[in-house]
């Protein structure tokens, strides 16, 4: 689920929203005071969508390319899985991710069955995180999550944010990090929506094409549109 890394995205495409959001996010508005508000965040690969997720600072982060990470690298129970399925990934007990990843290159069917593994658990702790926030009393929770839409995983949230930057930016920051390829960059890039279609579905939109400055005083006014600062 990681945006430049061994991990492959893929899911049904939904409908855009019907009634569209202009994107200096004016759609969104103050959520009620007494329940935890559930913040999506998404963006196309390379928007600097983890980035702006830490940028709310007081409020919980549920990283799902954490949640993959950690599940295959301590889960006995996923790993069990994944090793009936892909037992030529498994080295010593342990998920060799880029074994993983080079498989999945090659065959593509093997992403479905990779997907029925990981994805319920992944929402599955999503679900309890946002379980604990409600009991904590916590104002809000942010999921961040790559294929956020592609997995129908805004049923889940109160409000998505998307985090936008041209294509160009945002292929030119995925190719300065190491492993980057043509065929990478395609292969993820082909299991997202178009950023037309993913903006069409935003409450609110982070655009990271300007300075870090500009982006943190972004997510600074919506944190206090929100209620939230």
């Amino acid at each position: 689920m990681s945006d430049g890394q061994n991990n492959v995205r893929v899911a049904s495409h939904g409908e855009p929203r019907s009634e569209g959001v202009s994107a200096n996010g004016a759609k969104g508005e103050k959520p009620p005071s007494d329940k935890t508000l559930v913040i999506g965040i998404t963006g196309g690969m390379a928007s600097g969508k983890s980035t702006v997720a830490r940028m709310f600072e007081s409020i919980p982060h549920i990283d799902a390319d954490a949640i993959v990470h950690q599940l295959m690298r301590d889960d006995a129970d996923t790993i069990a899985a994944l090793a009936a399925q892909f037992p030529f990934a498994i080295k010593n007990k342990v998920i060799d991710r880029a074994a993983l990843a080079a498989h999945i290159s090659k065959d593509p069917t093997a992403l479905t069955t990779l997907e029925q593994i990981l994805h319920p658990r992944v929402r599955a702790r999503e679900e309890e995180a946002i379980r604990a926030a409600r009991a904590a009393g916590e104002k809000a929770i942010i999921l961040d999550i790559p294929l956020l839409f592609e997995t129908d995983a805004e049923t889940m949230c109160d409000l998505v944010i998307v985090v936008h930057a041209p294509e160009e930016l945002r292929r030119a920051r995925a190719f300065s990090r190491a492993g980057m390829t043509e065929e990478k960059w395609h292969r993820l890039l082909n299991r997202q929506l178009p950023d037309h279609a993913r903006l069409a579905r935003a409450h609110h939109v982070i655009h990271t094409s300007v300075s870090m400055a500009d982006t943190i005083a972004q997510v600074a006014a919506l944190m206090k549109q929100l209620g939230l600062s």
